[in-house]
């Protein structure tokens, strides 16, 4: 997603506004819609409470803040009971006036999952010791007043870091690379015995964590006689076993459905498969979960003093996966990439072992290399796990566009210069 919804939340309310693009109702009606369905989730406030505003949302959700004022009577002493008494038989008067901001996702598409969002959202919470957006209520069907899917969120406190990260001083960038590479280690210690989502139907307080196979094909895609449901509960599998049987999966469905497949393709990618598990890059038995968007969008910070950032939030967990271990281990290195780098190639894995050229950027690195445990170093900066890294969402997603037939085919293509006898 190239501007995450949740990230939005926070870095912008601008009026800019996609509702033609997605065939939205105009947001000047449908913020009334709103303003009765938060009355609804906050039924001890009425419409004079609620506040309906304009956020820019991403390519998946649309998104609107939701503000609830909140007025108490403080009643700390007799004169302040007898004022609010007074108040109370009288006029009435609110002695102290408090505001909570919310956020409510709505999918843009009938085909969106916000199901897995949700199974995701509430496994991380559960899971993981780090700052998560919360769900306060959900529902997942359109019988509501606004008629769609919806997602009911806090607004989370901070700035978002690729709005700011070019402001801060060296001392303040430097305090941040240690807490996005704990975080993605933090992540990645979340193991399971197979690759894919965690279940919708999954139980959060039972031990043993249930995965949901990837979806052969894709959510909205027709099953074109398949003869399978798209996804089942998934056993333990190591991760050859895996990338062999995912590569399968789309293989059979794409002879199904077109009468042919793209055995090139797939042939390349079980050639990289067993050269990975031959090389070390593939766990016995292993899937680690990742985030697999950690770019500075998707953190939310707060600025501390002159030396030290704090991150406040992780956003956009929709990508979130176990896969095998390659897939977890990506360095940020958006944080030494030269500032005049185009933003598309802050995500770009080509440039992973880029040398840093000033001071700044070699200290980013250097501060990196320091905190990241030798099995992150790894597969951060292996060609091979760079490689597996574009592979892998060919084979979770498979592909359908010239763009995405160019990639696999590079893929297989930058495999075979480093391993040309394989």
């Amino acid at each position: 997603e190239a501007a995450s919804d949740d990230q939005s939340d926070t870095a912008s309310e601008a009026p800019t506004t996609s509702t033609a693009e997605h065939e939205h109702e105009p947001f000047d009606t449908f913020k009334d819609k709103v303003a009765q369905l938060a009355v609804q989730l906050f039924p001890k406030h009425n419409t004079q409470d609620i506040r309906i505003t304009r956020i820019r949302g991403g390519t998946f959700n649309r998104v609107v803040g939701i503000t609830v004022t909140k007025r108490l009577r403080k009643l700390t002493s007799w004169k302040q009971f007898l004022c609010g008494l007074h108040n109370l038989l009288g006029e009435g008067r609110w002695i102290s006036i408090t505001e909570e901001q919310y956020i409510l996702r709505i999918p843009r598409s009938e085909g969106h999952a916000m199901d897995f969002d949700v199974a995701i959202l509430q496994f991380v919470g559960k899971h993981l010791d780090i700052p998560v957006p919360r769900i306060i209520s959900y529902d997942l069907s359109t019988d509501n007043v606004i008629g769609q899917a919806y997602m009911l969120q806090p607004r989370l406190r901070g700035q978002n870091l690729s709005l700011i990260y070019s402001s801060l001083n060296t001392a303040q960038k430097k305090s941040i690379v240690p807490q996005v590479t704990q975080l993605v280690m933090t992540t990645a210690a979340v193991t399971s015995h197979a690759a894919g989502r965690p279940s919708r139907n999954q139980d959060l307080d039972n031990p043993q964590i249930e995965i949901e196979k990837f979806e052969v094909p894709r959510r909205g895609q027709d099953l074109c006689g398949l003869g399978k449901p798209s996804t089942w509960v998934a056993d333990a599998q190591t991760p050859l076993d895996f990338i062999l049987e995912q590569c399968e999966r789309w293989r059979e469905y794409q002879q199904v459905s077109n009468g042919n497949s793209i055995d090139r393709i797939w042939k390349g990618f079980r050639t990289i498969a067993h050269g990975l598990q031959e090389l070390g890059f593939l766990e016995p038995d292993t899937f680690r979960l990742c985030h697999g968007d950690l770019q500075p969008y998707n953190l939310l910070v707060e600025v501390r003093d002159e030396e030290n950032v704090d991150i406040t939030a992780v956003l956009d967990w929709d990508s979130a996966v176990f896969a095998p271990s390659f897939l977890a281990y990506k360095a940020p290195f958006w944080a030494w990439l030269p500032e005049d780098c185009a933003s598309d190639e802050e995500d770009d894995e080509n440039y992973a072992n880029f040398e840093p050229q000033t001071e700044e950027d070699k200290l980013m690195k250097d501060v990196f290399m320091q905190y990241a445990r030798a099995e992150y170093i790894k597969y951060a900066f292996a060609p091979e796990a760079i490689i597996a890294r574009k592979m892998f969402g060919a084979i979770k997603d498979c592909f359908f566009t010239s763009w995405e037939f160019d990639n696999a085919y590079a893929v297989i293509e930058g495999w075979k210069a480093l391993h040309p006898s394989d």
